[in-house]
């Protein structure tokens, strides 16, 4: 009976290969582009013809009644508009990169392609 219970359990977990694996519309909600300040002695990659680039944010806070709000992470600093352990970061990013292009590959999702 024991193995009969895992068989079970195991074909329940059974994703079928035309379902998505990832619901994109939480990551795209966390996606937003930002217009970064300059700075001396540092250049941002095209941003004369591109003047914002996209992040991803890190983290989001439930709502009451449902929703989220985007947030950083640490303390906030409302007069410099910065969080202590910042709001995005390339590893995250690079995630999400992969995420969208895997919908992408899976369901030929022309906003996926975009957003990676």
């Amino acid at each position: 009976m024991k193995i009969l219970g895992l068989l079970l359990v195991a074909s329940a977990l059974v994703v079928p290969a035309d379902a998505p694996m990832t619901n994109v519309d939480h990551l795209d909600f966390l996606t937003a582009a930002v217009a970064p300040p300059a700075q001396a002695g540092h250049t941002t990659y095209r941003l004369d013809r591109e003047p914002s680039v996209g992040v991803v944010w890190v983290y989001a806070d439930d709502l009451p009644g449902g929703g989220y709000r985007r947030v950083g992470g640490g303390a906030y600093d409302a007069a410099t508009g910065t969080y202590g352990q910042g709001a995005y970061d390339a590893d995250d990013i690079s995630r999400a990169a992969v995420v969208y292009l895997r919908h992408w590959r899976q369901f030929g999702d022309r906003h996926s392609r975009e957003q990676a």
